[in-house]
């Protein structure tokens, strides 16, 4: 799948609450790709790839964040933001699953074993484009295993997530310069460390 796009309001492409104002025309285009197999009985895999390209095509008279204005990096309060990236697009994603039904014959359950991956490129947070609000790269692996009844509809799962203990934000962004000078907050979310732990599923 092949798309481009390009539009005169950033209103849609931009986290609530931002807003910017005479910013001129952005673009956006990208590939995406979807594979889904099933090798063996029993046994699927699934991998997704995009690639984005998001640009600010014009826009000269941008605002600058609390923190460029209390490093000096912007004078007058404005700066020239034509060609950067619009925030909250990294320029590629990778997802990777796999999951194994083990289907034992002579007791009352089965095994299912999965684990999946997700990956994605350095991601500007800001549209400011303050070098204080990118999250690095950062890869995610899930893994679990799981005992299924086959009369009786329960489920335990054993699960870890975040393997490697990869730390990440889902966003940042600079506090107000009155409020605290030269700050910043991430917001982190539940599975950006390692958690492990099982999960009791019963169906009536």
């Amino acid at each position: 799948q092949v798309e481009s796009y390009v539009d005169d309001d950033l209103g849609g492409l931009l986290p609530a609450g931002i807003r910017l104002v005479n910013a001129a025309e952005v673009s956006t285009q990208g590939i995406e790709i979807d594979i889904i197999s099933q090798p063996l009985d029993g046994w699927t895999l699934t991998a997704g790839f995009a690639w984005t390209d998001a640009s600010i095509d014009d826009f000269p008279s941008a605002p600058c964040g609390a923190g460029q204005q209390f490093r000096g990096e912007c004078p007058d309060g404005f700066q020239d933001l034509s060609g950067a990236t619009l925030p909250t697009t990294p320029e590629y994603r990778l997802t990777l699953a796999t999951s194994y039904l083990w289907e034992l014959e002579n007791l009352p359950f089965n095994m299912i074993f999965a684990g999946n991956l997700r990956a994605q490129d350095d991601v500007q947070y800001g549209i400011a484009q303050d070098p204080f609000t990118v999250q690095d790269a950062y890869t995610i692996v899930d893994i679990s295993a799981a005992v299924a009844g086959k009369q009786t509809r329960y489920k335990v799962t054993g699960f870890i997530k975040n393997v490697f203990d990869e730390d990440f934000a889902s966003i940042i962004f600079g506090n107000p310069a009155a409020l605290t000078p030269h700050a910043y907050v991430q917001l982190v979310p539940k599975y950006a460390r390692r958690t492990a732990g099982v999960e009791l599923r019963y169906d009536f």
